[in-house]
């Protein structure tokens, strides 16, 4: 009976230790990072948990957006606090926006070398670039008053069928790529293009920044999209339409580069010649070729030395297996 007692007026003490009051704290979920007029602008989104889907009128209601805005990133951040009422928790961000402005080696060392110091966040998030204002992105709604990018924003890593150029990206990823001087491609939010899109993407675009810092942007979908694996692909042929189902592509690094392809194909008419497909398909993936090329998206000295190899882009193979 004594241990009993004992017990249950330890359980009290113990929990206390270790308390938080969830209504009493504010957990951001994604950020916008600018430099503009000489000072950094952020913007802290925090969503409910029921807000997505949410019509216009309730949004408010249901999100809080913090407008900051300091000389360093430091500052900034601490500003946060002073923004709310709440206690203010950034361990369960889920993605990061960086303006374009930021794409340069100052402010992208100041960014990443704050988060690696800081023990308020984890680095389980991803990273986006956007020309867009961030109150923009996270007000945006789809013609039925239903937020649009939160779907993006706050599952990043969970519809990659969304993404028509290039994958979502960790920031642990980006900041190895980074510091390690190697190509970064990074998925780009364009307010536009959220409901627009015929092929369903969310995340049409991306950037990519290369060792000298020099940013390529790209939302050419006929010329980029077979870069990475889809569920589902749509492509002009001969003026018609065919359909790509489980376009899967795989770089294999062997005596020498290869572009590993399969897909069925779902033509959109009964008579279509599968050979001229073929033949179309490899005139788009050596396009595709061409473009690896230009932007060194596989980053050709980082694989020679990884796998001690003269491995160069002249040499490298398309293989493709058309499923009918």
């Amino acid at each position: 009976m004594k241990k009993l007692i004992i017990l249950l007026l330890i359980i009290p003490i113990l929990s206390s230790c270790n308390y938080v009051d969830f209504t009493q704290t504010l957990y951001i979920t994604s950020y916008y990072l600018d430099y503009s007029e000489n000072e950094y602008k952020g913007v802290f989104y925090s969503p409910s948990s029921a807000s997505t889907g949410k019509s216009e009128n309730e949004t408010s209601e249901d999100s809080y957006i913090a407008n900051t805005n300091a000389k360093d990133i430091s500052s900034l951040f601490n500003m946060v606090d002073l923004s709310f009422n709440l206690s203010v928790n950034f361990k369960h961000v889920k993605s990061v926006i960086l303006s374009k402005n930021l794409l340069n080696e100052h402010h992208l060392d100041e960014y990443i070398n704050y988060i690696k110091e800081c023990y308020w966040f984890n680095y389980n998030f991803c990273v986006f670039v956007t020309e867009e204002e961030g109150s923009d992105i996270y007000n945006v709604k789809n013609p039925n008053g239903e937020s649009a990018l939160d779907l993006v924003i706050m599952n990043p890593t969970q519809f990659d069928y969304l993404y028509s150029i290039t994958c979502n990206k960790f920031f642990l990823a980006f900041a190895e790529a980074y510091l390690n001087n190697r190509i970064i491609s990074l998925p780009a939010l364009k307010v536009n293009d959220v409901w627009k899109d015929a092929e369903n993407y969310y995340v049409k675009g991306a950037y990519f920044l290369n060792s000298s810092n020099e940013i390529y942007y790209s939302d050419d979908y006929q010329e980029m999209v077979l870069l990475k694996s889809h569920k589902y692909v749509s492509l002009k042929f001969m003026k018609e339409q065919f359909f790509v189902n489980e376009y899967k592509v795989q770089y294999l690094f062997k005596d020498k580069i290869i572009m590993k392809v399969t897909c069925d194909v779902l033509p959109i008419i009964s008579n279509i010649n599968y050979n001229e497909v073929r033949d179309f398909f490899i005139i788009e993936l050596n396009k595709t070729k061409d473009k690896i090329t230009e932007l060194d998206i596989l980053d050709i000295k980082t694989l020679n030395y990884r796998y001690n190899k003269q491995y160069t882009y002249d040499d490298m193979i398309i293989s493709l297996d058309i499923k009918k």
